[in-house]
């Protein structure tokens, strides 16, 4: 049984939430599986992103993992929210 919607284009989403295990690791893995999916001018909207060691280090890290056009925080909360468009 998948419960994937059928009508979901990847290729023509315009917005990722990326909002996972919070590891570091984790999060690499799952934009290394994503970015043939990630269209130019795509947003990623990540939580979580101070909230420890391995994820400061890969939001740090993020530009070596994607071809990006802007990367910013938000204090919204104590462990970060990040924003990136994709190039």
């Amino acid at each position: 049984l998948s419960i994937w919607p059928k009508d979901v284009d990847l290729k023509k989403t315009d917005l990722f939430y990326i909002d996972g295990l919070h590891e570091g690791q984790h999060v690499r893995e799952q934009l290394e599986l994503y970015k043939p999916f990630f269209k130019p001018g795509a947003i990623l909207a990540f939580d979580d992103i101070f909230m420890n060691p391995g994820m400061a280090s890969m939001w740090h890290d993020v530009e070596n993992i994607l071809d990006i056009d802007f990367k910013t925080t938000l204090p919204l909360h104590w462990t970060g929210f990040g924003i990136l468009q994709i190039k």
